[in-house]
């Protein structure tokens, strides 16, 4: 599924890097990080992030955060603080 960890890892993006890995090369992470193991119903690496258990269509849901910010009924975790809030579909997807 994802064939290149920059595409979220690295400088101003879903979830930096450390600053001691800027000088690594795309395909050295799997040296000491282990992938995802596949998700068997769909082939692609699964996700450590919670699924989405509710709908996600419509104007309702349209921004996450409007139940899910800082103060709301289920608050993201704090280590969430710095991500875009279009960004939240990248890492949780719909429960199948």
């Amino acid at each position: 599924m994802y064939k290149d960890c920059t595409t979220c890892h690295g400088a101003d993006k879903i979830k930096p890097f450390p600053a001691n890995h800027a000088s690594f090369t795309t395909d050295s992470c799997t040296a000491c990080h282990q992938p995802a193991a596949a998700d068997a119903g769909t082939g692609s690496a699964a996700s450590a992030a919670p699924a989405i258990t509710h709908p996600i269509e419509g104007d309702a849901y349209t921004d996450c955060i409007f139940c899910h910010g800082i103060g709301r009924f289920k608050p993201f975790p704090e280590n969430h603080t710095s991500f875009a809030v279009d960004s939240c579909k990248t890492c949780h997807q719909p429960a199948q």
